[in-house]
């Protein structure tokens, strides 16, 4: 009797032996991992993809925060672009109106738009002369899909704190006469750039940047 109950012990424990290694060891299924390896709640686990992109939402968020401390000496904040141009200035100009991502500028009558709307994340648009030159993308304004603090990280360019056009942004500048301005606004960032810096149309253009409200 005492055999036949270290015989059913023994197995029972086999038993359990068994399924504990079938069942940890059982791989992940439809990409989805133990809780253990992930950052948080909806982000992409350690080591298996970038976290989806984070945008401003507002005040409130850590980001929201963090830019008003930057901006918080607001009146010794350059404005930037310096010159201020009248009506007069864009008689004949173009207005181009982007209501999904919620701005307007004005630009020459004889440049030509490169519309890369259609199915891009960005939602790029870019200006530039009836002849440009190779390889220059003169003037372009797109959706930001980098967080703030990303962006900041990755752009590179001598970072300067400006005011432009009466909002708070962050403007880089580089020696081969390029500039992105980028600004958050309304729960989104536009990235606005320009390879043509010194171009007078350019900062006439970059002046004429409004957001619709």
């Amino acid at each position: 009797m005492l055999k036949n109950k270290h015989f059913y012990l023994i197995v029972f424990g086999l038993a359990v032996l068994f399924f504990a290694v079938i069942f940890w060891g059982k791989p992940a299924v439809n990409g989805r991992v133990a809780d253990n390896n992930q950052n948080s709640i909806g982000k992409a686990p350690l080591g298996r993809g970038p976290e989806p992109t984070q945008y401003v939402s507002g005040t409130g968020t850590p980001e929201a925060h963090h830019w008003e401390t930057e901006f918080k000496d607001i009146d010794s904040i350059p404005v930037w672009p310096e010159q201020i141009y009248s009506e007069a200035d864009y008689e004949g100009w173009q207005t181009f109106m982007y209501e999904d991502l919620g701005y307007t500028l004005k630009y020459p009558p004889d440049w030509r738009i490169e519309d890369q709307r259609e199915g891009s994340t960005a939602k790029a648009v870019y200006f530039k002369p009836h002849n440009p030159e190779p390889f220059m993308g003169y003037f372009g304004v797109s959706l930001e899909l980098r967080s703030l603090e990303l962006a900041r990280k990755t752009l590179y360019g001598k970072e300067e704190k400006i005011i432009f056009n009466g909002h708070k942004a962050f403007q880089f500048t580089y020696d081969n006469h390029a500039r992105i301005i980028i600004i958050p606004y309304k729960g989104k960032i536009l990235s606005i750039g320009t390879d043509k810096q010194d171009m007078p149309e350019i900062k006439q253009i970059m002046a004429s940047f409004e957001f619709i409200d």
